[in-house]
């Protein structure tokens, strides 16, 4: 366990994962993927879905955020669960993107579809794949400094964010009630 800590703070630069572990007991890791996964996940143990009921939503992409007059920051969070609008001030979790990225998120996403649990990873894409439409939005994610790109160029992250999300059936979407505040934040005068 202790080589597994090693490698999530030298990848990840963090070590909260381990009050997540501390949460769930070690001996409920009984698979590496869990282990990853647990970075991402909300912090707290009443974990909450703030989604609601699986309808048709998404979110504008940030650049038409930041048109519309949505202020861009980034949170202070690990957990991919922790994207939220408050007056007019979107906050997202940092994300570092690097060689490795596309191969851990299509595991984590194999693992949610697979083992019944809810779709934490699965709801981030979905809702960063409309952020992330062309690779002005990825440059304007990291000038905010909640992407860290270690890929070739922007248009490389768009290709890999647009492409994580394609053929993924989601029952849960933790991020509704987000792109619903967005879009009557977008509509009101």
């Amino acid at each position: 366990m202790d080589l597994t800590f090693e490698f999530i703070n030298m990848t990840f630069g963090s070590t909260s994962i381990i009050q997540n572990v501390g949460m769930l007991g070690s001996s409920s890791l009984k698979h590496f993927i869990v282990f990853l996964r647990l970075f991402y996940l909300p912090k707290d143990s009443h974990i909450i879905n703030i989604g609601g009921e699986v309808k048709a939503v998404s979110a504008p992409s940030i650049i038409e955020l930041k048109m519309a007059g949505v202020k861009i920051v980034r949170g202070s969070s690990t957990s991919l669960s922790f994207i939220r609008l408050v007056d007019g001030i979107i906050e997202t979790p940092r994300l570092l993107i690097h060689n490795g990225s596309e191969l851990l998120f299509r595991n984590i996403v194999a693992f949610e579809q697979c083992h019944g649990c809810f779709f934490y990873i699965n709801s981030y894409l979905s809702i960063l794949d409309d952020f992330v439409t062309i690779s002005m939005d990825v440059e304007l994610l990291v000038k905010k400094g909640i992407f860290t790109n270690m890929l070739r160029d922007h248009n490389e992250v768009s290709t890999l964010i647009n492409d994580l999300d394609k053929r993924v059936v989601i029952s849960d979407f933790y991020f509704g009630s987000v792109c619903e505040e967005l879009d009557r934040y977008l509509k009101s005068p």
